[in-house]
């Protein structure tokens, strides 16, 4: 009689429980039917509006429903999904108190699901791409028109509702944005679309969070830009850390003051480029950087951050008081360091700066000539700078365990001996240069790398290089996008799973079979053996790897295309195969393979100019990188032979 009773017991409160459970999901969609609606505020910034319509798109790619768009003026009565600070969400107690920048607050109430986060109002100039090739780059649109803050109180931008919005998509309809556009939407089919109960607050990470050459110069995609949106690119303080030198003691300064020119060689010729150096050891010129740094930053407020950064390349003053403050060349190079010089510059700069205004911000590199510790004098660095780390080497050269052995300890080294808690990083970790019609790996390990050491030691924030080779290059640019919103994530998780659902299960399997090879074989033995290349395409490298490997290439994807597709999965495949064509041509051009090589994915010439030239619909270029140089790696007096 107990055990009975006890059965009993627990059978109700298994029932109680699964009622409970039952009832705390929301279905918003069930058997092609939904009573639902998309609320967005009757003034809505631009943010809001694209990410209504991406709800209501996906939502409808998966279940055949499309929930109407309503303003929150309008008579409308429960359940629906509100966006942002509606009226409807206001009554719901629903706010964004205690929201970060660029954070949301996803919650499901009494039947509805609510969707808000810090929005600001100011539109991304027209000509821009969304998160800049440098922050100070990035043109804004004030919208008086529209209520809110129209920027960050740092001067940048926050899409907190949309980040919402991309994330409720990602996690609870199973969506993902793996290319730009539409063959790079992927939305399971679902019949039914419900969700658990929901309360959850989240923020990036990263305050700077920027991907720049994601399409070419000058070559605008909205639906480049909107993914990036999707991703959750983009910053809450605006970080100006460009080579800057000559713009702010420009060349028509020498006729008035040619000491505060770099001196080479005994003399201070004037300068004949836009690379030249200024003597930073004069006072006079120092006053005039940190006058010309305060009044702009008075006259530009949302600009937030002026830039310190030397111009790049060499060419230091050989003054006497410059070269005292030259360091040896470190180890493996024939250039002095001077971070010495750079660091009584930022220094001297940022004092000045501090007594004419205390609440201006400074930022500059530390890089190249000056990316090393000093070895003399202090390398603290004031707290009005926020210094921005380059990586000490660059590209592939991260799969040696040597480069990332140095890289842990210089990074150490200036976090903990500058006293400065605000580093941001700069760096490009999977980036081949001239890439057309090239395989190269998404590094996943490098990733993973490079991500642990920018939580390791707090950085704020990252710009990555992208590639706006979107048909081989758009795996890597979806791992790195996806990090810097949260880089505690697994890149190699990532590569599997954009891999899956880009190609298929067994397509995917197939190519990341080819990614891995060249992880653990003679992609990466090529950067190991050769600690001097890092992210510039050699022309050694088509002869000793892909010539080499070009076969088990080609091998390898012709097995992948076999397999059992989608429609829009063969498509995404279609744009990795026009690099393999590509690429046999480059090496029979190069004669690295035999000219009477033949195989099923041989072209002409004419059809090589017609692939390489073609504008994608999406992509602004398909796979046409602009390239001078001779033989295998140039294609443009190739291409220009070609078409005339």
């Amino acid at each position: 009689m107990l055990k009975i009773k006890l059965t009993f017991i627990l059978l109700i409160l298994f029932s109680l429980s699964f009622h409970h459970e039952v009832m705390a999901q929301t279905t918003i969609v069930a058997n092609g039917s939904s009573n639902f609606k998309i609320i967005i505020p009757e003034k809505s910034p631009r943010s809001i509006e694209e990410a209504a319509q991406e709800l209501q798109l996906d939502i409808n790619q998966a279940t055949g429903v499309s929930l109407p768009i309503k303003r929150d003026d309008e008579t409308i009565t429960a359940p629906y999904i509100s966006l942002g600070a509606t009226q409807q969400a206001q009554r719901a107690g629903i706010t964004t108190a205690g929201i970060a920048d660029e954070g949301f607050r996803i919650k499901t109430q009494n039947g509805s699901v609510y969707i808000i986060g810090p929005d600001t109002v100011a539109d991304i100039g027209p000509e821009n791409d969304s998160v800049g090739w440098r922050s100070s780059n990035v043109e804004y649109q004030l919208r008086p028109d529209l209520p809110g803050n129209q920027l960050t109180k740092n001067g940048g931008f926050s899409n907190g509702t949309a980040n919402g919005v991309y994330t409720f998509l990602e996690d609870y309809l199973n969506v993902r944005w793996l290319l730009p556009g539409a063959i790079g939407r992927d939305v399971p089919p679902k019949s039914t679309f419900a969700i658990p109960a929901i309360n959850r607050t989240e923020q990036p990470q990263f305050i700077y969070r920027v991907m720049p050459y994601l399409y070419p110069a000058f070559q605008k995609s909205d639906a480049v830009q909107l993914w990036t949106f999707h991703q959750k690119l983009g910053f809450s303080f605006r970080l100006n850390h460009e080579h800057y030198w000559r713009n702010t003691i420009p060349v028509s300064l020498y006729d008035t003051h040619p000491e505060w020119f770099a001196m080479i060689n005994g003399t201070r010729p004037k300068p004949a480029n836009n690379h030249y150096k200024i003597e930073t050891t004069n006072s006079a010129l120092v006053q005039y950087y940190a006058q010309k740094a305060v009044n702009f930053l008075r006259a530009n407020p949302y600009s937030n951050t002026y830039s310190l950064s030397p111009t790049d390349s060499r060419g230091w003053s050989q003054s006497p008081q410059s070269m005292a403050l030259y360091d040896p060349p470190p180890s493996g190079s024939t250039f002095p360091s001077v971070t010495p010089l750079i660091l009584k510059f930022y220094t001297d700069v940022s004092a000045k700066v501090a007594q004419l205004n205390p609440q201006a911000k400074l930022a500059g590199y530390i890089y190249q000539d000056f990316a090393f510790p000093p070895q003399q004098g202090s390398m603290t660095i004031p707290q009005n700078i926020y210094p921005v780390k380059t990586g000490i080497r660059y590209g592939y050269a991260y799969y040696n365990q040597s480069v990332r052995d140095l890289e842990t300890n210089i990074t150490n080294q200036w976090v903990t001996g500058s006293g400065n808690r605000n580093w941001f990083y700069y760096g490009l970790p999977n980036i081949l240069s001239n890439n057309t019609g090239l395989i190269t790996s998404p590094a996943p390990e490098n990733l993973n790398y490079l991500f642990n050491l920018l939580r390791q030691f707090n950085f704020k924030g990252a710009l990555l290089y992208g590639d706006f080779a979107w048909a081989q290059a758009g795996i890597g640019n979806y791992i790195q996008a996806k990090m810097l919103w949260n880089p505690e994530l697994d890149a190699t998780d990532l590569e599997d799973e954009w891999l899956r659902r880009a190609y298929g299960s067994a397509a995917g399997s197939i190519i990341g079979g080819l990614y891995h090879q060249m992880d653990t074989g003679s992609f990466a033995a090529y950067f190991k053996n050769n600690p001097n290349y890092n992210y510039n395409l050699s022309e050694k490298m088509f002869e000793d790897y892909y010539a080499k490997n070009y076969a088990n290439i080609e091998q390898v994807f012709l097995h992948a295309k076999s397999q059992t597709m989608t429609e829009r999965q063969k498509a995404r495949l279609n744009l990795l195969e026009e690099q393999i064509i590509v690429l046999q041509w480059r090496l029979k051009n190069a004669g690295y393979l035999p000219q009477n090589y033949q195989s099923v994915l041989t072209r002409d010439n004419a059809q090589i100019v017609s692939i390489i030239t073609a504008p994608h619909r999406t992509y602004p270029q398909k796979l046409w990188m602009k390239d001078k140089r001779s033989s295998a790696i140039s294609l443009d007096p190739v291409i220009y032979r070609l078409q005339n």
